[in-house]
């Protein structure tokens, strides 16, 4: 569980898996990247509407699981 009072703007926190993210006011923004200057990083933005998709198909895999 994620401690609410690191969640600020612009604040970066690591969610584990080489995975971060932070909140730019508008978007959640996931980063990838192992720590060293010159290895690749990813970024995906969610806006609200994404992050509702995604947690209906977190959901539905939750729902599958559990039908197992």
């Amino acid at each position: 569980m994620i401690n609410k009072d690191l969640i600020m703007i612009n604040k970066k926190i690591y969610l584990g898996d080489s995975v971060y993210a932070l909140y730019d006011g508008y978007h959640i923004v996931l980063t990838t990247e192992n720590g060293l200057p010159n290895d690749p990083s990813n970024k995906i933005s969610l806006d609200a509407s994404v992050l509702s998709i995604l947690r209906l198909f977190e959901k539905q895999i939750i729902e599958w699981l559990e039908s197992r």
